[in-house]
């Protein structure tokens, strides 16, 4: 299969917004994003926001018409707050939903709505939490990294015209999940380049091989094996760009730790928005390993989409 082609394919639908809204917060940073995004690209907004009470976690000793009332009364106060916010999207000329989940958190609501609403882009704003390390309670921006099956486009308050993108690719993978997932982020850097007014760079990290290979580089010339390693990945990359139909001018190959790496070159570019893929983790392996998507976030400053792999 030609990936190129393939690409290429992708028909340039107009994107379609599923922007999660806090009603406790006094500005909405998300949703203004949201806002402009939908009026820059015609796109529609849904709206998602999350409600619950601990208290039904005792379901069993409530009444079923204590329990439909607690429910329907929260839900109730949600729609109250979230109506004005729609109406101010619809008078601007946007098409705007409002789903109210009752989840424990917005993670879970996203996931209940990614399958119907089909976004997109699933837009959130980027949480303080992304280094909290805690066993008992995951920073919601790490959960929804793991769990959102749609692009994860993570903004911050800054005003940004998006003017230079950066997308991570390995261009070294051969398993069909990960190709895949190269496939994506491509396709998202494509369609970004139509909709936007960015100057897009591509850019693979490799780790040192003296950290790869420890201490058999004792017997070894360094300096030749670095040479090697670097010729090796400059290869992939080129290949990876004719597959592609990239311009090699914008194609990047740089050897570092992988999340400093790219930090690096987001912050040298000055970045706007940086694409990368995740494979989500939960459990014990999420908390004593994380993922590489996971530990950029928590090092970049530029805005983020986080595009997983199915």
């Amino acid at each position: 299969m030609n990936h190129a082609t393939s690409v290429a394919s992708e028909k340039s639908a107009v994107p379609k917004l599923l922007v999660t809204v806090n009603t406790e917060h006094a500005e909405h940073v998300a949703l203004n994003k949201a806002h402009n995004l939908a009026q820059q690209f015609g796109s529609d907004i849904h709206m998602v926001t999350s409600v619950y009470d601990p208290v039904t976690q005792y379901a069993d000793f409530l009444s079923v018409d204590d329990y439909t009332q607690i429910k329907n009364n929260i839900l109730q106060t949600q729609e109250e707050k979230l109506a004005p916010l729609t109406q101010h999207i619809k008078d601007s000329g946007i098409s705007a939903v409002a789903h109210i989940r009752y989840t424990q958190n917005i993670a879970l609501a996203i996931e209940t709505l990614c399958d119907s609403v089909d976004p997109t882009f699933v837009i959130k704003r980027k949480s303080e939490d992304i280094n909290l390390i805690n066993p008992f309670a995951t920073a919601i921006d790490r959960e929804c990294i793991r769990t959102t099956t749609r692009p994860l486009w993570l903004v911050d308050d800054i005003e940004r015209d998006y003017h230079k993108i950066i997308i991570a690719i390995d261009p070294t993978v051969n398993d069909d999940e990960h190709l895949l997932l190269n496939q994506r982020i491509v396709a998202i850097g494509k369609l970004l380049t139509q909709l936007l007014p960015a100057t897009v760079e591509y850019l693979h990290v490799y780790e040192p091989p003296v950290q790869s290979v420890g201490f058999e580089l004792v017997a070894l010339n360094t300096t030749t094996l670095v040479e090697t390693v670097d010729a090796k990945h400059q290869k992939d990359m080129l290949d990876f760009a004719k597959m592609y139909d990239l311009d090699p001018v914008h194609c990047h190959v740089k050897m570092n730790q992988i999340e400093y790496g790219i930090a690096d070159f987001c912050d040298e570019n000055a970045a706007d928005l940086l694409v990368m893929g995740t494979a989500g983790r939960s459990g014990l392996s999420a908390f004593f390993i994380g993922n590489t998507a996971e530990e950029v976030l928590s090092k970049v400053h530029c805005e983020v989409i986080c595009v997983p792999a199915e």
